[in-house]
C-alpha cells in the first residue's frame, strides 16, 4: 500500500552503505508486517543523497530490486 492509503507509514531512516542492513530487516520485521498487516501498513527507508555517484547508482539499483527506497536531498 502507498503510504497515503496505510493506517501507519514506516519512515526507516538508513545510510548509503547499510545495504545489508535493510536487507536484513526486509527479511525479519518487515516480512512480519507485510504478511499479518498487509493493506494496513506501509514503508519506506530513507536515505540522504550521496555525493559519491557509484552509491547513488547502488542505491538506484537497489531501489529498483525493492521499491521502498526514498532518496532525500540531505547529504549523509
Amino acid at each position: 500500500p502507498s503510504a497515503r492509503s496505510a493506517l501507519v507509514h514506516f519512515a526507516i531512516p538508513s545510510l548509503m552503505e547499510d545495504s545489508d542492513k535493510r536487507e536484513a530487516i526486509r527479511h525479519t520485521w518487515l516480512a512480519d508486517l507485510k504478511t499479518h498487516y498487509a493493506g494496513q501498513a506501509s514503508y519506506k527507508f530513507y536515505i540522504g543523497k550521496s555525493r559519491c555517484s557509484r552509491e547513488n547508482g547502488e542505491v538506484a539499483e537497489e531501489n529498483r530490486r525493492h521499491q521502498d527506497i526514498e532518496v532525500v536531498d540531505e547529504m549523509d
